[in-house]
């Protein structure tokens, strides 16, 4: 729990947070969206997608978060860099969320 909070506070390094953490999270959440897709499909019904969605988007938004704070804490011209990737970011962030949940609605219409 205290790497959570490490994370959260920015108080790991930035080339941490964002490489290590930033990787772990990608994979996981490309996983979980792909086995949330395929569960749903079979089940017939969109209780996957939001299982995933609930708890995607607390883990990135905590992410994104503890980057933004992490480079805060470390300023440099990578700093710069990652708060603008992360300004980026946060729009697609908010639309693929928009569309997982819009898609498991769709599931549970069709049922």
């Amino acid at each position: 729990m205290s790497t959570i909070k490490e994370i959260w506070y920015g108080q790991r390094s930035l080339a941490e947070t964002y490489w290590i953490w930033g990787i772990l999270l990608t994979i996981a959440n490309f996983a979980g969206g792909f086995a949330a897709g395929l569960l749903s499909a079979a089940a017939g019904n969109g209780f996957p997608l939001f299982l995933f969605i609930a708890i995607s988007v607390p883990t990135s938004i905590c992410y994104q978060v503890g980057l933004w704070r992490s480079a805060t804490n470390h300023p440099s011209g990578w700093a710069t860099l990652v708060k603008v990737l992360i300004v980026i970011a946060v729009p697609f962030n908010l639309i693929t969320w928009a569309n997982l949940f819009l898609t498991g609605l769709k599931a549970f219409k069709s049922v």
